[in-house]
Order: C-alpha cells, then structure tokens, then sequence
C-alpha cells in the first residue's frame, strides 16, 4: 500500500514536470492588445501600436531604406518640375531679418481652390471624433489605403484616447472632393500614446480600399541629413481652422531650425493643418520631409555676444527620420 502511495506521488510530480517544461516551450500567453511588434529600429517609443490590437508587419528591406517613392495621380503621371506645381520658387537659404534671425511671422498663405494638380488632390480633410468631441485635421496619402496624420489626430490623452471615427475627404474644396471613406484603422506609436511626447507626434488611418487613393495619388517620403534639411525650402497644405470651413491653404518657405526628431518653420500656428505633409520637389515627384505638429516654440538665435529670440511662435512637425521611415513604409502594406 505504501509502495503503490509512493508510486502515484511520484506520477503526480512526474506529470507536473512535463507540464511545465510544455509550459515554457510555448511562451507567455499573447497580451490582450495583440501581440509585441518586432520593431526595425532602437528607439522603443517608435513602437507601433493600433487602435485594435492588431501587430505591424515590418518589412525586412525597410532597415535599410531611406526613402519611400509615391505615386501621381492617374491625370497627372509626369514628375512635376517646382515651375508646374503653381507655387512660387521657395527662397534659397534662411530668410534673414535685421537681427539675423529666421523670420517666421508673415501669413503668406494662398487658397488652393479647386486642387485639381497633384500633389494637391493628395491631401485629405480629416473629421474627426473622440469620446465627446468632434474635431479636424489635415492628412496626406503616402499609399493607396493609407492617411498619414499627426498623433493627435488618432490618439487624445484628453478625450478618451483613440478616435471613435475619422472620415477622409481627399482634395476637398468646401463642399467638393474627389471622394470620402471612413478609416477602418488607426496607427501611432508608443511615443505618442503612452507618454504624450510631442517629438512622436505621427501617426496613420487605414482606408477600407484602394479606390479612393488610387484615384488621388500618393506622396512619397525620405529621411534626410541635417545638412540637407537645414534652410531647406519647403511647402505645406492643409485645411486650417481660421479660414472657411473645408478650403485647403497653401504656405512655402525655409526650414528655420532643427531638432533631432523635429522641425521648425515658417508656417502660422493653427490647429486645422495638424497633420500636413512638408514637403520638397525632386525631378520624381514631391517628398515628404515632415509631418506638421500643433506644437509650436519661440527660435531663438545664441551667439557669444548676445542672445535673441523671435516674437512669433513657430508651428513644430515631427521629422521624417529612419524610424518614422520605418513605420510609415510598414504602415501603408
């Protein structure tokens, strides 16, 4: 009887064994929010997360790449040359005042009515709701399903965190467009969500279809230099508050100053353009540099001899570095 008691508890432990190594070999249980991504960068904060839970699917060529092509309308295939693009040369080299500081305040702004020639039939009005609240926003196609925006266009730390809906309209002009779907999807970045760090301000909505950005068009999008983004001439569309509702405005001008993960420049602060793409001609079409943020900072010039700072506030974008490169690439398969 003794033997057979010692038998069974041996089995049992045996048996509890064998569990737990079963245990072990299949890894802890997938977390409520989906599963880890496997992010192509080190910067943790640029881990992407989506409205559902769902993982991003980095491509294993996306370490390396720089730069993202994009795409003309199916009217206007032909790279546009800066001449053809209907704005005006942007000015070579930091506009100079008196004091030697970048001069940020002008409103240059020029109305974009109808936006019939690419780029512009590539930038969307975004009406958006939280919990509560409804708002807008600029986007711009960087693929034939896929809006990039800002994070605060997809994500509130305010307003009960991710969006309940987001409608796009592309190349609205008040009550005209070339079409409007509803996202299905919403990406940022941990960055952006968790820590509310404007340096992480980016974000995407995923469209139902192709059809809509197929027919519109879509930007390209590099990681550049600070030397080569440092006094680069840049332009910008979106759809800001304080003009009439739905009319897409236009702005160009110099890059003022860098950070690390931002820009700065010559763009009035206002909230509708939240969003918007920056961007620069090449002989292939337009790219990206910058994504336009709410946030916004007084630049101010430091030298041996004295320190001074501008009287106008100039609106930040979140920088198209590598790691931005990264997700946006993945974002828009």
């Amino acid at each position: 009887m003794l033997a057979q008691l010692k038998n069974a508890t041996l089995l049992r432990i045996a048996t509890l064994i064998i569990l737990g190594f079963v245990a072990l070999a299949a890894g802890p249980a997938a977390q409520a929010d989906g599963p880890e991504d496997k992010t192509p960068h080190q910067d943790k904060l640029h881990t992407a997360v989506s409205s559902d839970g769902s993982p991003t699917i980095y491509l294993a060529r996306a370490r390396a790449a720089q730069v993202e092509d994009g795409k003309p309308a199916d009217m206007d295939r032909l790279a546009l040359t800066q001449s053809e693009s209907g704005l005006e040369p942007a000015p070579k080299g930091n506009p100079q005042g008196e004091s030697g500081i970048a001069s940020l305040d002008p409103d240059r702004r020029e109305r974009v009515g109808p936006p019939t020639s690419f780029p512009y039939p590539a930038i969307a009005h975004l009406e958006v709701t939280f919990r509560g609240i409804s708002s807008t926003c600029t986007g711009f196609f960087i693929g034939p399903h896929t809006v990039a925006t800002t994070g605060g266009c997809v994500y509130s730390h305010y307003f009960g965190g991710w969006a309940r809906s987001v409608r796009v309209i592309a190349g609205r002009d008040d009550l005209s467009s070339y079409g409007s779907q509803y996202a299905i999807r919403f990406h940022s970045v941990r960055g952006w969500t968790e820590d509310g760090d404007t340096r992480y301000d980016y974000g995407a909505v995923i469209l139902p279809n192709d059809d809509l950005g197929n027919r519109v068009g879509w930007f390209g999008f590099i990681s550049l230099r600070d030397n080569q983004l440092n006094g680069l001439g840049v332009h910008w569309a979106g759809y800001p508050r304080d003009k009439p509702y739905g009319t897409m405005w236009r702005h160009s001008g110099d890059i003022a100053w860098l950070k690390p993960r931002q820009v700065f420049g010559m763009d009035p602060l206002n909230g509708g353009p939240s969003g918007a793409p920056w961007w620069y001609l090449q002989e292939r079409g337009p790219y990206v540099v910058a994504i336009r943020s709410y946030y916004a900072e007084h630049y101010c010039e430091v030298t041996e001899e004295y320190e001074r700072c501008s009287s106008a506030e100039s609106a930040g974008s979140t920088r198209i570095t590598q790691a931005v490169v990264d997700n946006l690439r993945a974002w828009k398969q």
